[in-house]
């Protein structure tokens, strides 16, 4: 597999808030322009999936894109405005929690998504089978969040190809967190 710059697709980053944490994620969006209403659109779709597992406090708080080929983002009007999360307000203690999901694009290049602000418990809630992972047969809001990035017609991978995304969320808590919070 060919080695590809960060900037090899466009980039539409989102930026949010929950459990009192700012949080990005980026989605690529291929080399070729894409009508912003379309992309905005796909990820409300994602993100709505979402809302099952999301806190009540996760809140868009902008987007931005960038260009095929450019380091520059600039404000992306609208941003997304998914529907409100259902999993109350999460405890600081959870904030390092995540969900991710991972890919390959039909050329093989690796595609990975990372949600932060999600009430779910690794150790003893939905992922505790012992492997931190949600199956898309265990969870319909796995399903539909899935399902959403399978059927997205503008996410892609770093190779700017379509994802074929994996059947499952895996759970975890970000290290860099729970460092943090150790001291």
């Amino acid at each position: 597999m060919a080695d590809y710059a960060t900037i090899n697709t466009g980039r539409y980053r989102v930026r949010y808030s929950a459990i009192a944490k700012t949080h990005v994620t980026t989605f690529r969006i291929g080399r070729t322009s894409i009508p912003q209403a379309t992309v905005v659109a796909q990820v409300e779709t994602f993100l709505n999936a979402l809302a099952p597992v999301r806190t009540l406090d996760w809140t868009v708080l902008g987007a931005d894109s960038a260009g095929a080929d450019s380091e520059l983002f600039f404000p992306a009007a609208p941003a997304p405005a998914p529907v409100a999360g259902t999993q109350g307000i999460g405890s600081l203690a959870r904030s390092p929690v995540f969900i991710s999901f991972q890919g390959r694009s039909t050329a093989g290049s690796r595609a990975s998504l990372y949600i932060y602000g999600v009430g779910l418990d690794p150790v003893s809630g939905e992922a505790s089978q012992l492997d931190y992972r949600i199956m898309t047969n265990e969870s319909v809001w796995c399903t539909d969040a899935v399902n959403a990035l399978n059927n997205s017609t503008v996410f892609t991978a770093i190779d700017g190809l379509p994802v074929i995304w994996k059947p499952y969320v895996n759970v975890g808590v970000n290290a860099y967190y729970q460092r943090k919070k150790r001291g």
